[in-house]
């Protein structure tokens, strides 16, 4: 899980459960609606774009440009990182509650901080 998209879901979230879930509901529901595919089907289509553009050895490009690229591409996963991260940071928060109630080892506290 990419800690600064954990962090940031813990950011906007805080201490709100209810709202939490909610989001976690709701992406959920997207991701699983057939429009996410066709969405992070363009997204694929166009990051082997800018990864061939990034990639070709017959053209060299000035260091602003490369970078520009590259940071177009972490864009252009931002939108898959953040749902996977929203649904598994959620989980985590489910089942460590489930823990803490059932008295299990390993709950709140057990896993290092930005995993």
């Amino acid at each position: 899980m990419d800690p600064r998209w954990k962090k940031h879901v813990r950011d906007v979230f805080g201490a709100d459960a209810d709202a939490l879930q909610r989001a976690h509901d709701a992406v959920r529901a997207t991701v699983a609606s057939p429009g996410w595919e066709v969405i992070q089907g363009m997204l694929r289509a166009e990051r082997g774009i800018v990864d061939r553009k990034l990639d070709d050895p017959d053209r060299v490009l000035e260091h602003a440009d490369y970078a520009l690229k590259h940071g177009y591409r972490a864009g252009l996963n931002a939108l898959e990182d953040v749902a996977r991260v929203l649904i598994e940071y959620t989980a985590e928060l489910v089942e460590d509650q489930r823990r803490r109630h059932e008295g299990v080892p390993g709950g709140s506290g057990s896993r290092r901080e930005g995993s």
